[in-house]
């Protein structure tokens, strides 16, 4: 079987992500509510998008997670930043610090998955979490939060938009 939009991320506890996404709608007001913010559960900071995954590369994925660093603490700056896609969609999101221990965590996953012969889609690594979806053609005045914010992940797993795959931590 094959798995749409797999991805390996930094998930949180539901806690964690309503502090998170707290402090987005303090900062941005209400006019967010009518866009698609990412509810909870679903708030990450994605690691590797793997696109297709095939389920006999499940397992491989599996032990390479077990065999991941210990999940950084995430300093959340406060900066946005947004990425078009080529839907006719804009994705708002914050800035995590790029810090020697997220580097080291991306370092071990990007290593192991070529070692795997696991596909991942190459591109730039900008740690963030994605806080809302809106249509590429609207104007916000968004601004940067005054304040930066310390995180930690719950987890680190294997997703897709069918289903979570695994969590080790």
């Amino acid at each position: 079987m094959k798995y749409w939009a797999s991805f390996i991320a930094v998930f949180f506890d539901a806690d964690v992500a309503d502090n998170i996404l707290g402090y987005g709608k303090a900062n941005w007001g209400d006019h967010l509510s009518a866009y698609k913010i990412e509810k909870g559960a679903n708030l990450h900071m994605t690691l590797f998008y793997l696109g297709w995954s095939d389920s006999k590369d499940l397992e491989t994925i599996k032990n390479i997670l077990l065999g991941a660093p210990a999940l950084p603490k995430l300093e959340v700056t406060g900066k946005i930043l947004t990425f078009n896609t080529s839907e006719d969609c804009r994705y708002v999101t914050l800035e995590v610090r790029h810090t020697p221990e997220i580097a080291a965590l991306y370092s071990y996953l990007e290593r192991s998955l070529l070692q795997a012969d696991i596909f991942f889609k190459a591109q730039g690594f900008v740690p963030h979490i994605t806080i809302l979806k809106m249509p590429k053609d609207l104007i916000l005045d968004f601004h940067d939060a005054p304040f930066p914010l310390t995180v930690t992940g719950d987890r680190l797993s294997l997703s897709s938009t069918q289903s979570t795959f695994y969590e080790p931590h």
